[in-house]
């Protein structure tokens, strides 16, 4: 009797949940987006659920989704989540299964996905329905490729590629320009120094003419510095007359020239012999020699010379051969000259 009591209830509630809940669970699959572009997508999602009543009778107990003719990517029973072997690093599998059917949900998330994740994906359910049958459901969902829009924006950066390509060649060759131009800079600057000083020397003038003080002359000696004093002219005034020494004002050729009446004392018919040496900054440029048998002789040197700025110039006694005095007479039997050629 109890027996036959509690079969009559368990009929009572199946013939009850028949009458009032009568509706099927649907299964939903979606996929986001649905286009796959290979240049421009960065993620992919594909979600498993269940659409239709939330009845207590409807539970969903299995969910699974993969790649239509593969084993599935991700199971998810009433207890846990299962992944398969297609999972890889890239794609994430979440879920949950609910009493409620329509808070029940399976999701592969893809992200920076390949072609080869561009499929038919399908979703597999097993549930009870409202007879307490269990029931079986599979949905599939194929991504589309955008291939227009891939070869267009492939057109794009192939002509990006090779802009960028061209922008780099053109700031190479703008860099090397560059280059040479400071290095032109600078040489322009070098010449424009060296013009301003050539052409600074060029308007330098010297020039200088000077002679012995007294007119019946003075007494020299071997190794003596000539200073005259007698200045007639001194164009720059680079012409001493207290030291006798003539100074370059800037570097180039420069032309001088010596003269000089000796006497020698005692008169008589003896050789004698005076040098006078032209001493360009402590270097002899020439010796005057007055060789003669009489109380006077007359000599005179001239020569080029080229000297930098701030080189000597002047005149010496270099030797006396003879006994005696020697007599320097003044100006203008004896003087010493010189002038700017040309600047270098």
């Amino acid at each position: 009797m109890a027996q036959s009591t509690q079969f009559n209830l368990h009929v009572l509630i199946a013939v009850l949940f028949a009458a009032f809940f009568h509706v099927g669970t649907a299964i939903h699959i979606e996929v986001h987006p649905e286009t796959y572009n290979e240049l421009s997508t960065k993620e992919l999602s594909i979600t498993c659920s269940a659409v239709g009543p939330t009845y207590w009778a409807n539970t969903v107990f299995t969910m699974e989704i993969g790649k239509k003719g593969h084993s599935p990517m991700a199971i998810h029973t009433c207890k846990e989540l299962i992944t398969g072997p297609g999972i890889k690093e890239n794609i994430k599998a979440e879920g949950r299964i609910d009493k409620d059917a329509e808070k029940s949900y399976l999701r592969l998330t893809i992200t920076n996905p390949g072609m080869d994740d561009v499929a038919t994906y399908t979703c597999l359910t097993y549930y009870l329905d409202e007879s307490y049958k269990m029931k079986e459901e599979i949905t599939e969902k194929r991504i589309k490729i955008d291939h227009h829009n891939v070869q267009v924006i492939r057109n794009l950066m192939e002509r990006m590629n090779a802009f960028e390509t061209v922008v780099d060649q053109q700031n190479s060759i703008i860099t090397e320009l560059n280059t040479k131009l400071v290095m032109q800079e600078k040489e322009l600057e070098k010449q424009e120094v060296y013009i301003n000083q050539l052409s600074s020397h060029q308007n330098t003038s010297s020039s200088f003419l000077a002679g012995q003080l007294q007119y019946s002359g003075i007494t020299i000696s071997q190794g003596q510095v000539l200073k005259f004093q007698n200045v007639n002219h001194n164009i720059g005034n680079d012409y001493n007359k207290d030291t006798g020494v003539y100074t370059a004002p800037v570097e180039g050729l420069y032309a001088f020239n010596v003269f000089a009446l000796t006497q020698n004392l005692p008169e008589g018919k003896v050789r004698r012999q005076t040098e006078i040496s032209l001493v360009a900054n402590n270097k002899i440029a020439g010796v005057l020699i007055a060789d003669h048998r009489d109380a006077y002789d007359q000599s005179s040197i001239s020569g080029s010379v080229e000297l930098k700025a701030g080189q000597t110039m002047l005149c010496k006694v270099y030797s006396l051969n003879f006994p005696g005095k020697t007599i320097l007479r003044g100006y203008p039997f004896t003087g010493f000259s010189g002038h700017l050629i040309h600047a270098l």
